[in-house]
This record gives C-alpha cells, structure tokens and sequence, in this order.
C-alpha cells in the first residue's frame, strides 16, 4: 500500500531588516488553511532572534532544502493586501532599497515584534546542586518559581547591571538555556463598564427591586438613577463616569457590586479621538469655485491625475471640502497629504468642523498605540484620513481619492533612513494601483508637474483670483545696498520696514517677519583671525542659541557653550555674525517695546501644545508680530495680517543648487500669501541686495509662467528635470583615505558601465557630518523607463560590491533617486 504524497510548501516572508528580498519557511500542511498573503507571523531568524514577518507570496517546495518553520501566526486576517505588498515592491525597485526597509517605515512600530532573551532552567537542574554561588543559586531559584525570565528581569533581582559572566558559568555548566521569546508591544486599550446583572438585565420590575434594596442609601439610588437615565442602547456605561459625579466615588459602584445588581466587564476601546464633534455647515462656493469644481470633475473623465492651480488664497480648501464630500457620500475612503501636519492645525480643525468624527489624523506625534488603532481604521473602508508622506502606507481598502495640497513642497522627499521616496510621486503610483483619482494642490506647482500638465500628462485646473474678489498682495523690493549707503537700516531692518510695521501696529493689525534661519546667529567669529566656533562632529560653524546660551550644531545636535575670546591667543573677544529668527525677535521688541511678539521656528514649536498655542494666540489677536521661518508660510489663514516683512532674499536666491530660483519663487509666494486674505488688500515688503533679479521680479508680478519658462529652458539646455532624470549617490566612511579608495572604484565602475552622464565624485560644501566624511557623484540620465531599471540593477549591485572589497565594509553607500 502506497502512502499518499504532499507537496511542502514554503512561504516567502517579508522581514523589516536591510535584507535582500524575502525570506523562506516551511509551511505546515494543517497551517496552510490559517495562512494568507499579507498576514503577519512570527518567524526566526539566525539563532536567536525573532521578528514579525509579512507573507509575501507561497510557492511548492521543489528541492530538498531544509527551511525552518514559522513559528505562529499573529493575524486572523491579512493586515495589508496584496495591492500594498506590490506598491512595497514598486518602492523597493524604483527607489533602490530593500523590500523589508519599505515594510519597515509602512508598519507602526507595535505592529512589529522584538524579541528579547529569555532563560530557563535545564534538564540537568537538580535542587540542591553543589558547587554553586549565590548570585548562580538566587537565579536557580528565580527560574525554579517563574519557569522563564529575562535578562532585564534577572538583572532587577540580582541589582546588578551585567549578569552576563554568571549566565556564561550557568551555561557551561548546562543548568540552563538560552532562547528568544517574542515581545506583541501591541496592547488594546480597555476601560471598565458597568452592566446590569442577569436578574436585572431588561426586567423594570427587578430594577424596581434594586431601588428598594438600596433604600438606606441615598448615593446609590443616585447611581442607579444615573445608570438608567445615561446608560447606551446597549445597558453599560463607563464606570468612571459615575466617580465624576458630585458625592459618588468608586465606593458606591463596588456597594452595587457587592449586593450582586451590577458586575464590571472590561472592553477594548479605541484611542481615537472619535467623540462627536460639532458639525457646521460648509461655505459656498463662488462662481468661480464652482466652474474651477466642474472643470476638476470633467478632467477626471478622461485623467488620473489633474493639478489645480490656484493663487493663495483662492479657495482651493473649499473645492477639496467638495471632493471628499462626494467620495464620503459614496461610502468611499479618501486621502488628503500635506507636506507636515504638524503646521497645519488650521486645517485639520476646518475639515473636522465639516466632516466631524470621520476624519481621521495620522502623523509622527501620535503615539504607537494610536498609530496601530489608525493603521486598523484603514482597514475598515471609512473615512477621510490625513497625514503626511507616510499615511500612503496605510492599509486602505476603499481609496478612491488623493489630495495632495502644497503638492510643490520639498517635505514631500524622504531623505533618511531609505526608502528615499518622493510622497507625491509614490501617491501617483498608488492611485494608479487602487483605481484613484488624484489632485495635486498648489500656487506654485512644481516645474516637473506644470511640465506634466501642458504636455497632457496630467489634467490642468486654472484659479487665478482669491475668494471674495480680495486683491493679491502688493509686493515691493526694499534695495539693501542703497539704504545702507544711506545709512537708512537699523537692528537690520531699513527704515521704510520699520515704519510700515509701526503704521500696521498703529491700526491694530497683525505682521508676519520672515527669515528662513533659526537660531540667534549662524556664527562666531574673531574679528582678527577670523576663527570660528566648529562642530566636533561636522565640517560647519556652531550656530548659536541665545535661550540655551549654547553653540549647537544643526546637523548632528552637537553644543557647547560660547568662547569669550579666541582660543588661537588673539586678544580680541569673538563677535557673532548674521541673524537668526531669535535676533529678529529681539531685535524687533527693542524697536517696538509695546508690541506683543512670538516667534514660531523649529526651537519655538517644537511641540504640539506650542504651536497650537501660537495658532491660536494669532486668531485671538493676542500676537503683534510673528517671526519665523518657513513654518509662518504653510497653513496659516489670519484675518488680521496686513503686512509681511522678508527681511533677505539673497541666501534663497542664491543658494547653490539648480531649483534654487524654483524654490525661492516658491517660498516668497508662499510667505507672501500669507498677507491680507480677508477684508483688505495686504502688504509685502523684501529686503535684498539684488533687487533686478529676475525671480524677484516674477514673485511682484506673480508671473509663475515666465519662472516656469525661463527654468525650463535653462534646464534642457544643461539636462536637469524634468529634462532628464537625477539620481545622487553619496559615500560616507568615518575614514576619508578609505573614502577616497571607494570613489575612485565607483568612478571606474559608473564610467565603464554608464558612459556618458556621470558627474563626480565631489566633495559637497559641508565635508563631514557626524564623523562621516562624504563624497557625491550625480548621474543624469534620460533613458527609457526600461533602461533606467536596468542601470538602477546596475547601482544597487555595484553599491553591494563596493562595500564587499577588503576595508570597505564600514562604508556607507546612499543611493537617492529623483533627487529633490
């Protein structure tokens, strides 16, 4: 009699490590109904560690290869589909990464397991075993109660700090082992309800009874009363809202309790701030807004894809309020990105007043708790979600719309740890993948995505006046190099600045100043030998912070205090040099002591209880002027601004970098907008050096066409995007002989294999940050799509061999594509 065969199959796994592609593992064939592709599991890897898998994909087992086995299952059901898990490959091949990076920055941390070491008693143990210490016999001991324990916990009991010396002598006398005992960081939030007991569960007349039983009470009768007047469709209610009343605490529950009328169960309940929240009704729209709101629809016809542009301050929030309402009415889940939602406050409180418990917000300061409980949502196909480039990773089921306001921003480019994706490109994909629309929201598109609209790439939606008629702002250029020849600048603000903010004051409205440079002063310096204060860690002066009194590195957070003279035997006392938004803001209280001044940079609104209380100090009046950084030119919508103050143009400007001009037109439209949206025309005043400057001259004009003309051509003339594509590989090692070793390979191997395109390796302006010198090359390429995926295979395994040659393992090889 022949036994019946069974094919093995194995499941290909995908891990959050740097590993190339997925792992293999046997799969039990009574497991194999309990599986499914985008599940979780518990998988081991090496000796001793365990991690959290997703199933990738399951194939019949054709050799005799032995695979370890997976060791359970942390899912009932798929946490992501199958669509997501090849959105995760389309991000690993098109961003030269690891699949399992990708898994790593889409999944919440609680949703991946560690795994910690655990000890436990061996066969060989027998009590009263010789030959022992105390320390080895308190362990024993431990191990006899608890069966296993940590080495955390181990350390607790023995106080001790290392114990690693006793475990080696345990071992080696095999009276215990060593394994790896997963950790779920996941825990379900619960809270405690009050129910009726069976007796009483939908019987008035045994209720009844419970009043008569707690005749001598008056504070449970009270309770009872409350329970029966507040309890929900389903008899239970929160048992801490009964200790909220006046004169009852949690000793009244416990009586009736006791005398058996209610029992106590804990629930699962979701961190989610879904309580109702009042609802108001949305504005109309313009006529305009309801032409530009037809004209969105229509491109959708026969697009994936439309880019709405429209100056600031026309009202393209509205028409988003009118897209997400249409996908809402359907039952369908909808997407909106911003470049940081931590800035946009505003924005977030205006589409709950609209839409109330259904949106949902998903950013970096909610905690892991939180982020699993949202990522769980996603499953559900409700709701409007909002975030920032790393909501694309959550689990939709019933996408059907992307937004994507300040589509243009650069926070959009992740740029550490890999994947190094660009969020507004990785949406595009994803729609296409889902079967989504997408809008791309700005007043200042991007050169490459304005490019994609007029070649009929993407649909193209025009709004060119603001809401309610308001006029743009008046924009003039203050000439630095004049008014300080006519020595016309003070506490670097030219007279005519000054006295534009004083009439603004004067009529009780609002200023924004703005200067893209936090800190107090970039740097200081002897003003003989011209030395300055450097980071340790960096090849960049110390940047200094007049509230902490420190010299603080903005790369690598590296400080130490201020120098009183120059250490190189210079008698002359170091001076600072520049200013910073700190300096402004001192600056400015000293020419307007009575005003009322705050600043909002990334030292000052750190937190998200800061910013709010700057948001919200604006709209109350309770703010005169406000300094900051790029952080005043995203999501901010005041009534009362009149007047912005760009205290210098120049460094954007002149920024050396090929979208310099894009970005400077981009930021100084952005900050400017930020002026006079309400009632009356505003005010823009720019400082600079170089007031003929052509970006200048488009920013007053609001020409965005002849900057998009103009840097179109000069970049098909020199072959930068979107005239061709650009990928940056940097080199990094803490040793720059060795460093130069491996640029040199790489150079030989990109010339040989690439030929034409490839520029470098260069030293950047700042050389070394964080002990690691750098060296960069930049490849231009304007092959086909086929092609460039051949020579991405072409880096990606180059990138592994450079760090494979003999003294190059410590290297760091960074390739980014799309460079922004």
């Amino acid at each position: 009699m022949f036994q019946k065969s069974t094919i093995q199959k194995i499941a290909h796994v995908i891990v959050p490590l740097a590993l190339k592609g997925t792992l293999s593992y046997k799969v039990e064939e009574e497991d194999l109904q309990h599986l499914a592709v985008g599940m979780r599991v518990e998988v081991p890897i090496g000796k001793r560690k365990i991690t959290t898998g997703i199933i990738h994909s399951f194939q019949d087992q054709t050799s005799n290869k032995a695979y370890k086995s997976i060791l359970q299952f942390l899912d009932e059901a798929p946490i992501v589909d199958e669509v997501h898990i090849r959105f995760w490959e389309w991000l690993s091949n098109y961003y030269v990464c690891e699949i399992g990076q990708v898994m790593h920055a889409a999944l919440p941390a609680h949703l991946k397991i560690d795994s910690e070491t655990v000890l436990s008693l061996s066969p060989f143990y027998q009590e009263d075993m010789p030959g022992l210490n105390t320390n080895e016999f308190l362990i024993t001991e431990a191990l006899l109660t608890q069966k296993s324990l940590s080495v955390k916990e181990l350390q607790s009991i023995l106080k001790l700090n290392s114990i690693a010396h006793i475990i080696k002598s345990l071992i080696q006398k095999r009276l215990i082992y060593v394994k790896a005992h997963a950790l779920d960081k996941y825990k379900a939030k619960t809270e405690t309800y009050i129910y009726w007991n069976e007796a009483y569960q939908g019987d008035s007349l045994a209720q009844e009874m419970a009043f008569e039983l707690c005749s001598r009470s008056e504070r449970q009768q009270k309770a009872l009363l409350y329970f029966i007047e507040h309890a929900d469709q389903e008899q239970k209610l929160p048992r801490r809202s009964i200790s909220t009343l006046p004169g009852l605490d949690s000793s009244v529950v416990q009586a009736l309790v006791k005398k058996e009328i209610w029992i106590l169960k804990d629930l699962s309940i979701s961190r989610l701030n879904n309580e109702a929240i009042y609802v108001e009704k949305a504005k109309e729209l313009s006529a305009i807004q309801q032409q530009a709101l037809t004209d969105i629809q229509k491109q959708f016809e026969t697009q994936n894809t439309c880019l709405l542009h429209g100056v600031t301050g026309s009202g393209k929030t509205q028409l988003y309020i009118e897209l997400l309402r249409e996908k809402l009415s359907k039952s369908e889940q909808s997407l909106y990105l911003l470049p940081e939602i931590a800035l946009t406050t505003q924005l977030v409180q205006r589409l709950q007043r609209v839409f109330g418990d259904q949106v949902y917000v998903y950013h970096s300061r909610l905690n892991n708790q939180e982020r699993v409980e949202l990522f769980r949502q996603a499953r559900t196909g409700k709701g409007i979600f909002i975030g920032p480039r790393s909501a694309i990773f959550l689990p939709f089921t019933k996408l059907r719309l992307i937004l994507i306001d300040e589509s243009h921003d650069g926070s959009f480019k992740q740029q550490d740890p890999a994947p190094r994706y660009h969020g507004r490109d990785a949406a595009l994909y994803l729609a296409h993948l889902v079967g989504a629309k997408t809008l791309l929201g700005t007043a200042t598109p991007s050169i490459e995505s304005y490019e994609h609209a007029i070649n009929g790439k993407y649909g193209l939606v025009t709004l060119s006046e603001r809401y309610g008629d308001i006029e743009l702002p008046e924009i003039q250029l203050i000439d630095l190099k004049k008014a300080y020849q006519q020595n016309r600048v003070k506490h670097n603000f030219s007279r005519q600045m000054i006295q534009s903010i004083q009439d603004c004051l004067d009529r009780n409205k609002q200023v924004i100043v703005f200067q893209n440079r936090r800190g107090y002063a970039p740097r200081m310096q002897c003003t003989s030998c011209g030395h300055t204060q450097h980071c340790t860690k960096c090849d960049i002066s110390l940047t200094y912070h007049k509230y902490k009194n420190q010299m603080i590195c903005h790369y690598c957070g590296y400080a130490e205090h201020p120098l009183s003279q120059c250490p190189k035997g210079n008698q002359h006392k170091l001076q600072l040099q520049g200013y910073g938004t700190e300096k402004l803001e001192e600056d400015l209280q000293l020419l307007f002591p009575s005003a009322r001044i705050d600043r909002m940079d990334l030292e000052s609104a750190r937190s998200k209880s800061a910013h709010k209380r700057i948001i919200k100090s604006m709209e109350n009046q309770d703010i005169d002027i406000l300094v900051g950084t790029q952080m005043i030119s995203k999501g901010l919508d005041f009534d009362a601004i009149e007047l912005v103050c760009v205290v210098n143009a120049d460094p954007m400007i002149q920024f050396p970098d090929f979208r310099s001009a894009e970005r400077a037109y981009q930021l100084l439209t952005q900050v400017a907008g930020r002026a006079g949206r309400k009632n009356k025309k505003g005010k823009v005043l720019i400082q600079t050096f170089s007031p003929d400057h052509p970006v200048l001259n488009d920013v007053i004009k609001a020409d965005y066409i002849s900057m998009f003309n103009r840097e179109s051509a000069e970049r098909k003339l020199f072959k930068y995007p979107p005239a061709s594509r650009l990928i940056k590989i940097q080199l990094k090692h803490k040793k720059n002989e060795v460093l130069q070793r491996a640029s040199k390979h790489l150079q030989q191997a990109l010339l040989a294999n690439l030929k034409s395109g490839v520029l470098g390796p260069s030293t950047p302006a700042i050389s070394r940050i964080n002990n690691y010198y750098i060296q960069e090359f930049l490849i231009k390429r304007n092959a086909s799509n086929k092609q460039l995926q051949q020579e991405k295979t072409f880096l990606y395994e180059t990138s592994h061999w450079l760090k494979s040659i003999k003294g190059m393992s410590a290297l760091r090889v960074i390739i980014d594509i799309d460079v922004y």
